[in-house]
């Protein structure tokens, strides 16, 4: 009996294409989802995906908390026990200086620091869980006294005496050493304490209660180290902090608190239809101008902007401020621009009569000179506006997405080859002769 071949029908390019084409839409609509409305990563719903992509000013997302001027947040007023004949005035300010010093450490830049008529220090800070602002005031507004003496209780030096402080590891990586480099009044007074003194031991004490008591003094080096078993790092941590951003030589009591309203809300309406318009005008112009290639594009530039917001959300973690909507709608307009000039490019070709591949092949290698220089234009400025503490937000939004227009090149040619496996029709890529 003769052997029946069996023939497989083999599946068609234009099929294939189909296929990758709902593959690639489905985990589009499908990250795009995820970034509006998070997900909870285990039953209980203690570890939390938030969403990173606004899409209500009513609602807004809790990955990207608003600034003061968008979204109020609480007030705290501090008063000032000072002795009597001191100039309450000037010890207000010097309070205030060091509380700003360390709100900007923190990383709490949207704070505002001032002194009110009456003498009060005012700390405004943006709205977040009561948990964290407690954390965070506590910490702002600590007197931190610091003192290192001998064991006898001598005191050598005071917080005044520091210069700076740095955290490392050993060279062998098994313990922490903290280091505090002293000013010249503090190395004097150090060398006048320690004379006649073999090796000894110092106390560093914070607020009266010791840090360590096995500290060690160079004064020829102008230094005190200490060395702390690895456990202790965040007590060396916290102590170096102080110690740089200075001690408060006055006890801080709250006198009142609130909470502020939003005057600049409505601002985030303004924000989400810009965000709209933008998306809205690329979106016409590209498929105006190149059909399938303007889809490619606009469907790029918006994988473009959604990597954008999660780098936001996970890497600049960032207060919403208005500086933060400008730098993030720049971003957005020129991820759409460079996906708009590589679409005018190939529309071009096909103009011209060049064929599908061929259109693609140029129009990229045409556009490559000036959008890559745009993009690193835009990644330098914005690494030279986060040198400077108020632009700092606005450098990370365009440097951020200057990365992520970057991947959008990518994604383009993506879809555009899977486009390409549906149809080659040049026609259908843009004004075809």
């Amino acid at each position: 009996m003769a052997n029946k071949a069996k023939l497989h029908k083999s599946v068609s390019t234009k099929t294939k294409g189909i296929i990758c084409l709902a593959v690639l839409l489905v985990i589009t609509v499908g990250v795009s989802c995820l970034g509006m409305t998070g997900m909870k990563l285990d039953s209980e719903g203690v570890n939390i995906l938030l969403p990173w992509i606004p899409v209500s000013a009513g609602n807004w997302l809790q990955s990207m908390p608003l600034s003061r001027a968008l979204g109020g947040g609480n007030y705290h007023e501090y008063t000032l026990t000072v002795a009597e004949g001191e100039d309450a005035a000037a010890a207000a300010e010097e309070a205030a200086k060091v509380v700003r010093e360390r709100l900007h450490v923190i990383g709490e830049d949207d704070a505002a620091v001032s002194v009110t008529a009456e003498g009060a220090v005012r700390v405004e800070t943006r709205p977040m869980e009561h948990e964290d602002l407690d954390a965070i005031l506590n910490t702002a507004v600590a007197s931190a006294q610091f003192n290192a003496t001998l064991s006898d209780g001598t005191e050598l030096i005071d917080g005044h005496d520091v210069k700076n402080a740095t955290v490392g590891y050993n060279s062998t990586g098994t313990s922490i050493v903290l280091t505090i480099n002293l000013t010249g009044d503090g190395q004097k007074k150090l060398s006048a304490g320690l004379e006649g003194q073999d090796n000894p031991l110092l106390t560093l004490n914070l607020d009266g209660e010791a840090v360590t008591s096995t500290a060690t003094a160079n004064a020829k080096a102008n230094q005190i180290t200490a060395s702390m078993s690895t456990a202790y790092v965040n007590i060396a941590s916290n102590t170096a902090f102080f110690l740089n951003t200075g001690s408060i030589d006055y006890t801080l009591s709250v006198a009142g608190e609130g909470e502020i309203e939003a005057p600049g809300s409505g601002s985030l309406n303004a924000v989400l239809i810009a965000i709209g318009v933008l998306l809205a005008a690329g979106l016409i112009y590209m498929i105006a101008a190149g059909k399938l290639t303007g889809a490619a594009g606009i469907w790029a530039a918006w994988c473009g902007w959604v990597i954008t917001l999660f780098f936001f959300t996970t890497i600049i973690l960032k207060p919403f401020t208005v500086s933060v909507a400008v730098g993030l709608l720049l971003g957005l307009a020129f991820i759409l621009w460079a996906a708009c000039v590589r679409t005018k490019k190939v529309s071009a070709q096909i103009a011209q009569g060049a064929a599908l591949r061929q259109a693609v092949k140029t129009g990229f290698s045409e556009s490559a000179k000036v959008v890559w220089i745009a993009h690193a234009a835009v990644a330098v400025i914005g690494m030279i506006l986060m040198i400077f503490r108020a632009t700092e937000p606005l450098g990370d939004c365009l440097a951020a997405a200057a990365v992520a227009s970057a991947c959008a090149v990518a994604l383009m040619r993506l879809f555009l080859f899977v486009f390409g496996m549906i149809t080659r029709k040049p026609a259908m890529y843009g004004k075809a002769q």
